[in-house]
């Protein structure tokens, strides 16, 4: 058996793909740029990468366990920190695929 390992992924890593196996782990930092509030990010399929932490705020993080084969997103979106006073580029989203074998 092969020991589970941890992949962290930045925003820097956006719209990447990543292989992991049942059992590894998937840890997302997202900060930046400076006006902007990240969510929480999410699977699409809680049965395939399961969510076992994480928060949003300035700076957003999750954990996620691979737990059975199969093809998902993990998305997060960001809002302003001041949305009816300033007005910045356009905001960041954040999308990596993931790919779960056995």
């Amino acid at each position: 058996m092969t020991p589970s390992r941890t992949i962290t992924v930045t925003l820097a890593d956006n719209g990447h793909h990543y292989r992991l196996h049942e059992g590894d782990h998937l840890h997302i930092t997202l900060s930046g740029p400076s006006y902007a509030i990240w969510a929480e990010p999410t699977s699409t399929s809680q049965a395939v990468l399961e969510r076992t932490g994480g928060s949003s705020g300035a700076v957003a993080t999750a954990t996620f366990l691979a737990v059975a084969k199969g093809v998902v997103d993990v998305t997060a979106t960001s809002y302003l920190i001041c949305p009816s006073v300033c007005a910045g580029p356009s905001l960041p989203v954040f999308k990596v695929s993931v790919t779960v074998v056995g």
